[in-house]
């Protein structure tokens, strides 16, 4: 599953500014299917989305709420399940300690190795 970004995490698309205090942005999911779609906001500008927290009471902002009640719980149950599969291919980047090349691994991590 390909996660599609609406903005950089340098910048909160929620109110425009930047990271503050060396706080890190939170990856807001505005939606989950067909194609999960994010956005990076302050952790407190992510509180005021979901109406929580100091916001509570609030109501949760929709136009950045674009799924269904119990599409989280879906979209997880699912990249775990696809996590688990030996057969969903993975592909991680890891550093070959003599060489210093990326090692792309397949499979179930013992399926195919590709080492320069």
């Amino acid at each position: 599953m390909k996660i599609k970004k609406l903005n950089s995490h340098t910048y909160c698309l929620f109110c425009g500014t930047g990271p503050r205090n060396n706080e890190r942005l939170d990856g807001h999911h505005v939606q989950y299917f067909p194609e999960p779609l994010i956005m990076f906001v302050h952790p407190d500008c992510h509180d005021q989305i979901h109406a929580r927290k100091r916001y509570a009471g609030l109501e949760p902002i929709k136009q950045w709420i674009w799924y269904k009640k119990g599409d989280c719980e879906k979209y997880y149950a699912l990249k775990k399940k696809q996590y688990k599969d030996p057969n969903y291919i993975h592909t991680r980047v890891a550093l070959n300690k003599k060489l210093a090349n990326p090692v792309l691994t397949y499979g179930n991590h013992n399926s195919f190795r590709r080492n320069n």
